[in-house]
């Protein structure tokens, strides 16, 4: 069996850690569940500091949020360090697995890039610098980010509080050891039970 799919995002590997089962029904039997709040709210905050003339209020409105979280984001994009960079996505081919005998892209979407410096953007729970330095998302952005330069990029998270509007800046970095480590003992044997089929426990 190969990969149900011809990339495999850090979306797709945490899933599959969290339930197998669910991977199965989400990535193989295609069924998509509704997006939660959390997730909506993190699209819309995303939509404010990328694009701000859309009318991201008017949707944050719809969704059932207050108008005190719509103060919080324009707090939070005030706030946010203006680097003019992009949303960029990352891929790198990962020939080792392969879906219809092709190479499987090992991909992901950086909230800002610039070469060698990635930005991302987190609502929800709370960061801390250890929850931030050991973020395995990071990490596959770097495999990522490896495979296609040679090199290994810097990494400023930014988290946004809301609805207050904080933010809280973090900066990191990952060594070569720390990515290798997460390749091999982590990312692989994931993707190898999704090859072979097993979407249970073990």
């Amino acid at each position: 069996m190969s990969l149900p799919a011809d990339h495999f995002s850090f979306s797709q590997y945490a899933l599959y850690c969290r339930s197998p089962a669910e991977y199965f029904k989400r990535y193989v039997v295609g069924v998509e569940e509704p997006p939660t709040l959390p997730m909506i709210l993190g699209k819309i905050c995303h939509q404010a500091i990328e694009k701000p003339r859309l009318k991201w209020k008017a949707e944050l409105i719809a969704s059932g949020f207050t108008p005190n979280y719509a103060t919080g984001i324009e707090k939070a994009v005030a706030a946010l360090p203006k680097t003019g960079m992009r949303e960029k996505k990352l891929e790198a081919p990962f020939p080792k697995f392969l879906h219809d005998g092709k190479p499987v892209k090992l991909i992901g979407y950086a909230d800002g890039y610039h070469p060698n410096l990635i930005h991302e953007w987190k609502t929800g729970r709370a960061w801390n610098q250890q929850r931030v330095d050991e973020s395995e998302q990071l990490t596959m952005y770097a495999l990522i980010h490896r495979l296609t330069t040679g090199d290994i990029p810097k990494f400023v998270l930014a988290h946004i509080n809301l609805p207050n509007g904080k933010v809280t800046l973090f900066q990191t970095k990952r060594t070569v050891r720390q990515i290798e480590q997460f390749r091999k003992e982590k990312l692989e044997p994931v993707m190898q039970l999704i090859n072979r089929g097993v979407f249970h426990r073990i």
